[in-house]
């Protein structure tokens, strides 16, 4: 068995091709998929170093869920925040903004990616752009469940935390 083992080892070796590297300098830009608060701090960090950054929301505003958060734990005034953050996106001149984009397509390897955004223009047209970067983050975020556990929509008591802070920010009685 061992005679056989070497035999085939050696075969191996004697058929195998050599490996030749190639080297690529990588793209400087880099992609961001969701524009919420992810997604923003991602781009600021990644353009406050010097990269260009394409940065993708598929509505037509950045901001994502922060737009419905009233009241965090620590006193902060969320929707302040979300002010501020958008307007240093915007004013950044290393952040290109797509809104009303998606992602198409993905295709390319590592330093070298090639991305079709498909992005729905006001006169409901659509338009394909090819872009291309060095790196990509996905920061789309989540959703509240609505599956109905703990008496969610059985029971008028018992409400997601959205719900509730849009309550209490408009409804306060």
């Amino acid at each position: 068995k061992a005679k056989e083992l070497l035999r085939i080892g050696v075969e191996c070796a004697r058929r195998a091709q050599p490996v030749w590297k190639t080297t690529r300098v990588p793209n400087r830009s880099a992609l961001v998929v969701g524009g919420g608060v992810s997604g923003m701090t991602a781009a600021l960090a990644i353009a406050d170093s010097g990269f260009d950054v394409h940065l993708v929301e598929k509505t037509d505003a950045l901001g994502g869920h922060l737009h419905h958060i009233y009241f965090v734990a620590e006193g902060a005034n969320p929707q302040r925040l979300l002010r501020d953050m958008i307007n240093r996106v915007v004013a950044h001149e290393r952040i290109t903004i797509h809104l009303r984009s998606e992602l198409a397509r993905h295709t390319g390897s590592v330093g070298d990616f090639r991305s079709i955004l498909r992005t729905r223009t006001s006169d409901g047209i659509t338009v394909e752009t090819e872009i291309r970067h060095g790196a990509t983050v996905v920061a789309t975020g989540g959703r509240e469940s609505t599956d109905g556990r703990y008496g969610l929509g059985r029971h008028p008591g018992v409400v997601r935390q959205s719900e509730l802070e849009e309550l209490i920010a408009h409804q306060p009685e």
